[in-house]
């Protein structure tokens, strides 16, 4: 067995994980349409949580399928004055909730929910 002050005994050294950079036209897009540049879906039970980062700010948007509310950055959105620019996020999450094979069971009461009060 070797000293670990022999060569070739030195502890492996930590490199941080590189992330995937968006192209700069993937940016400017996304920054036009306010749609999340990184994102990740996460569901459990009845509930669905969508975090995303766009530019240096980090949001979610969280539906509880069960009392049939909506959130974004954790307030309740029928207490809270609904802006246009939401429309697209609110849109954007629809999508990806479409294209997740496990989170499909929350398209049909989502789009209803945003539907009847968000008028998307």
């Amino acid at each position: 067995m070797r000293n670990r002050d022999q060569p070739g005994m030195e502890p492996p050294q930590k490199t941080a994980a590189k992330r995937p950079i968006a192209s700069p036209w993937a940016r400017y897009w996304a920054s036009q349409h306010r749609v999340p540049q990184d994102s990740h879906l996460v569901s459990f039970g009845d509930k669905i949580t969508y975090t995303f980062a766009v530019g240096n700010d980090v949001a979610s948007i969280h539906y509880d399928q069960g009392r049939g509310e909506l959130f974004y950055k954790g307030h309740k959105m029928s207490a809270e004055t609904f802006e246009p620019w939401m429309h697209d996020l609110f849109n954007h999450f629809r999508n990806v909730i479409s294209k997740s094979q496990y989170a499909d069971k929350f398209l049909q009461g989502y789009t209803q929910l945003i539907e009847k009060q968000y008028h998307t």
